[in-house]
């Protein structure tokens, strides 16, 4: 896949994310092998069962929001959720799980936090009060309805609350390929 072909179609996304569950298959230290020591032809997939197309528009349950970025779109279509990210996050969000950062527990704790001494952290808070959180654990995915680019895609974060860095990326397509070449570097 020509790594500059954006992910904004369900195809495009299918044959990534087979790489992806390829290099993950590679990379993982219990990956069992047959009796030559090779790798299974297959990789197991580490996603879930396409999204319902209902799903795949609409957003947050619940909220009256801006039609979703076409590559998370594209994504959920083929996908529904993604068990094993790279770094610290520990699943993209499926449809039904996808949230306004505000509303989960991180996000409102990290509201209230950077809330106490709020200069220098002015533009942190407000990324946190209206970006959507696509994945979360020890480090949260947002994407940004704040900062859309003309094709529809909007920016994309990785946030690790431990020591506050803040990593920008052009949309949720890069984001998910810094992942594949974390990867592919180990």
């Amino acid at each position: 896949m020509n790594e500059h072909q954006a992910l904004d179609t369900p195809e495009r996304w299918r044959a990534f994310l087979a790489d992806y569950s390829a290099a993950l298959v590679r990379t993982a230290p219990h990956t069992p092998r047959d009796r030559a020591g090779s790798l299974p032809e297959e990789a197991p997939w580490p996603g879930r069962a396409p999204a319902r197309a209902q799903d795949v528009t609409a957003g947050p349950a619940g909220s009256a929001s801006p039609p979703l970025p076409p590559s998370l779109r594209a994504f959920l279509a083929v996908s529904d959720g993604w068990s094993r990210p790279h770094g610290a996050a520990e699943r993209v969000h499926g449809s039904a799980d996808l949230r306004w950062f505000r509303e989960s527990d991180t996000g409102a704790d990290l509201i209230e936090i950077y809330g106490f001494e709020p200069q220098g952290a002015e533009d942190l808070l407000a990324l946190f009060g209206r970006a959507l959180e696509v994945a979360g654990h020890e480090e949260v995915w947002l994407l940004d309805p704040g900062d859309v680019r003309a094709d529809g895609e909007w920016a994309a974060y990785v946030f690790h609350p431990g020591d506050g860095e803040l990593e920008r990326f052009a949309d949720f397509g890069a984001l998910m390929r810094a992942g594949l070449r974390l990867l592919r570097e180990d």
